[in-house]
């Protein structure tokens, strides 16, 4: 809990951030629990040092992108808590343009796709049938590791 480990932790996180990047949450995890194990810090005393060196480097954290989008989709999906594939598609170009497009749009798509069934989200079908085969067709990919 010294300052002198703070300050080695901060390097070493340092040292493993690539600038204009997103961090990867698998990532970001790995880091707190090395400054709790190595470097014997509490918590969010190693959250905010992930967080303060991610802002210096102009990296992003995954899951500060995805809480944001978090909000963005209960604000699309409003009262009835149901997402269409016009809102859906209006959410795809705020995730990119929101990490500056560093994703692919089918990655932006999987994202959101991963942040709507681990909500409570539902997913509005379209046409006479109101199907959502949309929702369906898109595929699941991960963010590279630094990408």
């Amino acid at each position: 809990m010294s300052n002198d480990a703070m300050a080695r932790f901060r390097d070493y996180v340092e040292l493993n951030m690539e600038p204009h990047k997103i961090l990867p949450e698998d990532n970001e995890r790995g880091l707190i629990s090395d400054g709790i194990s190595r470097f014997e810090l509490d918590g969010p005393q190693a959250r905010g040092v992930v967080a303060v060196a991610a802002s210096h480097s102009g990296q992003m954290l995954e899951s500060e992108v995805s809480r944001h989008m978090r909000n963005v989709i209960h604000q699309f999906a409003g009262r009835r808590h149901s997402i269409s594939k016009r809102k859906f598609e209006k959410a795809v170009k705020i995730l990119i343009a929101m990490v500056d497009g560093q994703i692919t749009e089918p990655a932006a798509r999987a994202w959101l796709k991963r942040l709507i069934e681990n909500s409570d989200v539902k997913v509005r079908g379209r046409g006479l049938f109101r199907r959502r085969r949309w929702f369906r067709k898109i595929k699941p990919l991960r963010l590279p590791a630094g990408a």
